[in-house]
């Protein structure tokens, strides 16, 4: 997965799947150390404007974080919903995202982070 910061807001490059994420590059780094099992250089890392993630379950990580902003969360808000998370809820629910999102097309990121979060707020 890359991200690229191209305007205000970053691209997000996902295979064959590219899209503006609604979300600022700098958001991403707080997220990614909140998981102390990835560390930075290796599994991501941030070179001038571009941030390069290599950890799959970062990806997917990322993937969801996108989808709860473009819901309208606030960055704490969806900080803390990834973070809740279990490594195999997250890989789930991304790769059901993923799967969509070829399909749909980006109005989708929208409605199913919007679902996440319903299922998530009674527990913030």
């Amino acid at each position: 997965m890359r991200v690229r910061f191209l305007s205000k807001y970053a691209v997000v490059e996902l295979g064959r799947l590219k899209f503006r994420s609604g979300v600022k590059l700098g958001e991403f780094p707080p997220l990614f150390r909140l998981f102390i099992a990835f560390d930075e250089g290796v599994d991501w890392r941030v070179e001038g404007n571009v941030l390069e993630v290599k950890h799959p379950n970062l990806s997917e990580r990322a993937l969801l974080y996108i989808a709860l902003r473009r819901a309208g969360l606030r960055s704490e808000e969806a900080r803390r919903i990834v973070n809740m998370m279990r490594a195999f809820e997250a890989s789930a629910l991304a790769s059901v995202l993923e799967y969509r999102l070829l399909q749909w097309g980006i109005d989708f990121l929208r409605d199913f982070g919007a679902a996440i979060a319903s299922l998530y707020r009674r527990f913030l």
